[in-house]
């Protein structure tokens, strides 16, 4: 079966005459490439002030996951998840 982990890392804005301001750390799974790249826009949005070539990239990965019982249970072990 395969997942999405959406992953976008914690990030601190420095905004000229004001205190920056620091976007969180967030990691999300999602089942289909559509919800995925729904969350990926969603995690962007904050992030749409800075400067394309300074920006932190939102991160999509594609997992397999097992779907037998004990080798579901060993991957959840190993990627603590």
């Amino acid at each position: 079966m395969k997942l999405y982990r959406i992953e976008r890392k914690n990030h601190v804005i420095n905004v000229a005459a004001e205190e920056g301001y620091e976007i969180t750390a967030v990691v999300g799974w999602r089942g289909t490439q559509a919800d995925a790249r729904a969350l990926r826009i969603e995690l962007e949005k904050p992030l749409m002030e800075i400067k394309p070539a300074k920006r932190p990239k939102v991160i999509v990965e594609e997992v397999d996951v097992p779907t037998s019982k004990v080798e579901l249970l060993k991957w959840l072990n190993e990627n603590c998840v």
